[in-house]
């Protein structure tokens, strides 16, 4: 069926029971699914191509790219992932990399789907690559051929993802957008309300932005974490076990 959707809310330890919301088309309740199927579709050498399957739900709005360049700044370290950019269709080509068979670059690609309220999907999973630096102005976070189909991802809203993976142990990582500078705090509770952990609690520039939270001290059971940043604020909850 193309025109439902759920996501998971809650896990109830005791009585080994799931909270679930469920919508259909028009009601826009959930998180979009998490992109299936990303690979890389080059059988010559050229500019790195990616595919992927469509998301089902009727109100998916675009995909956003990512890199990780995992050989840039060796051996101090990588510069972590970066946004490439945003389409609507189910490809997407970079310009920056050209595909090698067996040598380069070791690259990686994921992807997130994102629907017409703003919300972003899990990540997908990765699809990894070699490729060689394809211009010669050095390597930049941003497509060098703009007349492309893509644009840049930049965030026109505030948005928070939901946490993956859900459910985790002992690790998980979480994903939002702000569009401009804010003071952003990130905080998760226990079901009682009590601070577990403080994730995020400063001055952040505009863009897109991931932080893991290692759960290995605490135990298992559905925790809640809050999102600020200006005059958003979104909840969402997850759920460990160990």
């Amino acid at each position: 069926m193309t025109d439902v959707g759920a996501e998971v809310k809650a896990y109830n330890v005791s009585t080994s029971t799931y909270n679930i919301d469920l919508y259909y088309q028009g009601i826009e309740n959930a998180s979009p699914s998490k992109p299936k199927n990303l690979r890389v579709t080059n059988t010559s050498v050229g500019p790195v191509t990616l595919v992927w399957n469509a998301n089902t739900e009727p109100n998916i709005a675009s995909y956003l790219i990512l890199r990780d360049d995992l050989d840039m700044f060796p051996p101090n370290g990588t510069p972590g992932w970066i946004y490439l950019g945003t389409t609507t269709s189910t490809n997407f080509t970079d310009y920056q990399y050209t595909w090698q068979p067996s040598s380069g670059d070791r690259l990686e690609y994921k992807i997130e789907a994102k629907n017409s309220l703003g919300e972003l999907s899990v990540y997908s999973d990765i699809a990894p690559v070699y490729g060689n630096p394809s211009y010669a102005a050095g390597r930049s976070p941003k497509p060098t051929n703009p007349g492309k189909s893509t644009t840049v991802a930049e965030p026109t809203a505030f948005s928070l993802a939901q946490n993956y993976p859900n459910p985790f142990n002992p690790s998980t990582e979480i994903s939002f957008a702000i569009p401009k500078d804010s003071y952003v705090k990130l905080v998760v509770y226990d079901m009682l309300g009590r601070e577990v952990a403080k994730l995020a609690d400063g001055e952040m520039s505009a863009g897109y932005h991931a932080v893991t939270w290692n759960a290995s001290g605490v135990a298992s059971g559905v925790y809640i974490y809050r999102f600020s940043a200006g005059n958003f604020v979104q909840v969402k909850r997850m759920l460990l076990l160990k």
